[in-house]
């Protein structure tokens, strides 16, 4: 799934239909992160909430770059960092 510039924009802004849907959307493929980078099928849940925790902290600072940047390619690495910790 693609986040389109309309939709992102309800993200930023906290507008709770859109992130509803954007967890509806991109939990499974953070969850699928997770499981990748060997997390424990009990602990995935919770770092999926603490991915959105951040994401909710820093998505307002999101720009999207023509040239090196989706939204996944600023989702993951949070997503890793998340992993790490």
């Amino acid at each position: 799934p693609t986040l389109s510039t309309e939709f992102l924009r309800g993200v930023q802004q906290m507008d709770p239909n859109d992130w509803s849907r954007f967890v509806k959307t991109f939990g499974p493929i953070v969850y699928g992160w997770c499981r990748c980078s060997g997390v424990p099928e009990d602990d995935a849940s919770d770092l999926v909430q603490e991915v959105f925790t951040a994401v909710a902290r820093g998505v307002s600072n999101f720009e999207r770059q023509k040239q090196s940047g989706s939204f996944r390619s600023w989702l993951a690495p949070i997503t890793r960092n998340k992993t790490r910790d």
